[in-house]
C-alpha cells in the first residue's frame, strides 16, 4: 500500500487549522491545565476579623466555627464550619491538630465552597500557628464549578488573627 503525504511542498494551512493544531500541540507538551491557565487566577491576601462561632448557628459535629473577613483577591465574609479535630501521635510533645472544615465563602458575585485541611498549634499558651491547604469545590453564581487551591497560613486564637492566603482560583 502506497503511504500519501498529505502536506505537499508548498500547500498552505488555514488559520484555523493552524490554531488547532497549535493548541493540540500545547495541551500535548504542557498539558490541559497548563494550556487552559487563562481561566485561572493568582489569588493572595488575608483573613480578618476572625471570630469563634457558639451553636447557633454553628453546626459543627465538634462545636467549633469561625467566621471573618477575607480581603485581597477573594473579598467577601466567610463561616467555616470545623468538621473534625485529630491529633496527632506526637500532640502531647508538640500540641499540633490536624483540623477539617467546610467553608462558605460570601461574595458579591456568589458563593465560594471549600474544604480546609489545617495543621494547627492547640497550645493555649501559643500563638496558634496555623499551616492549611484548602480546596476549591465550587460554589454559586461565578463560582459554579470553580476549582482550585489555597495555601494559608498564619496565626490564630481567641486573642490573634494574622491569616494570609495564596493560590489559583479557576472559572469553568
Amino acid at each position: 500500500m502506497h503511504s500519501r503525504n498529505c502536506f505537499s511542498p508548498g500547500s498552505r494551512l488555514s488559520l484555523p487549522a493552524v490554531t488547532v493544531l497549535t493548541t493540540v500541540a500545547l495541551v500535548l507538551l504542557i498539558g490541559p491545565s497548563e494550556a487552559l491557565a487563562d481561566k485561572c487566577k493568582t489569588v493572595h491576601g488575608r483573613f480578618i476579623d476572625q471570630v469563634l462561632v457558639l451553636s447557633p448557628p454553628c453546626t459543627s459535629p465538634v462545636n467549633t466555627c469561625v467566621s471573618g473577613k477575607a480581603k485581597g483577591g477573594l473579598k467577601g465574609d466567610f463561616f467555616a464550619t470545623v468538621t473534625s479535630i485529630t491529633p496527632s501521635i506526637d500532640t502531647l510533645l508538640t500540641a499540633v491538630v490536624f483540623e477539617t472544615a467546610d467553608t462558605v465563602l460570601h461574595t458579591k458575585d456568589g458563593d465560594l465552597q471549600t474544604k480546609e485541611a489545617t495543621a494547627y498549634n492547640a497550645d493555649p499558651n501559643g500563638h496558634g500557628d496555623l499551616g492549611n491547604v484548602t480546596t476549591i469545590m465550587g460554589g454559586t453564581g461565578k463560582w459554579l464549578g470553580a476549582t482550585g487551591r489555597l495555601r494559608i497560613w498564619g496565626n490564630l486564637t481567641v486573642t490573634e488573627s494574622d491569616v494570609n492566603y495564596e493560590g489559583t482560583v479557576c472559572l469553568p
